[in-house]
């Protein structure tokens, strides 16, 4: 079961226990995050230190692939001029590195990829790194700020419409048309909360944090 199952959260400004109490009820075994800098001196309870702590002390592992599946990119391929395309960050040896790492773990354990953003919708976890778990027919499960659960197709669907349905109806996009729409929509999103990198001295363009 669950090797054909990924959960996503992000930790927004949960405190540690708010946070525990989330991935204890969807019954999470390890936290996989996917921060390019697991580190926030607005939330310091989700540091990468603070938080393995807090984690290991409910039983919980943790395992930091930043490096492999962040959007904030080292390899000069990941980009198009400032931006960090997600279409070419899935190219990447390291990124898909990271994604048979995380293949492997499901076969053992219960996991969730975690990032700062509290919307999937506004996190690359979603819309750069699930995106390949769902097209390989992998179920996946958003755990939003209340508990309670988006599918990737539900996603999908605020993507194209802004609709946000908790009864996971299935798209209705037209025939022969929902793959187009459906790229179309991921293509959109990436650009809005993409990471674009300092261009000048003094002067950054920051969109996407993760």
């Amino acid at each position: 079961m669950t090797a054909n199952q990924i959960f996503t959260i992000g930790h927004s400004v949960h405190s540690a226990e708010e946070f525990v109490a989330l991935l204890q009820a969807h019954h999470i075994d390890v936290v996989v995050d996917v921060r390019s800098s697991p580190y926030s001196q607005y939330t310091p309870q989700h540091n990468r230190e603070m938080m393995q702590e807090s984690l290991g002390k409910a039983g919980i592992g943790y395992l930091y692939l930043g490096s492999e599946l962040g959007a904030r990119r080292d390899e000069e391929e990941a980009y198009d001029g400032d931006l960090a395309r997600y279409e070419l960050i899935r190219q990447l040896p390291g990124f898909n590195n990271g994604i048979e790492r995380v293949r492997e773990g499901m076969q053992k354990y219960r996991i969730a990829l975690m990032c700062a953003e509290k919307d999937p919708c506004d996190c690359h976890r979603s819309v750069l790194v699930t995106r390949v778990f769902h097209e390989e027919g992998v179920e996946v499960a958003h755990i939003l700020e209340d508990g309670s659960i988006d599918t990737q197709s539900d996603l999908e669907r605020v993507m194209i419409d802004g609709r946000r349905s908790h009864g996971h109806q299935q798209l209705d996009l037209g025939l022969g048309n929902s793959e187009e729409v459906i790229s179309q929509a991921y293509r959109k999103r990436s650009e809005k909360i993409c990471y674009r990198r300092v261009l000048d001295e003094g002067s950054s363009i920051d969109g996407g944090s993760s």
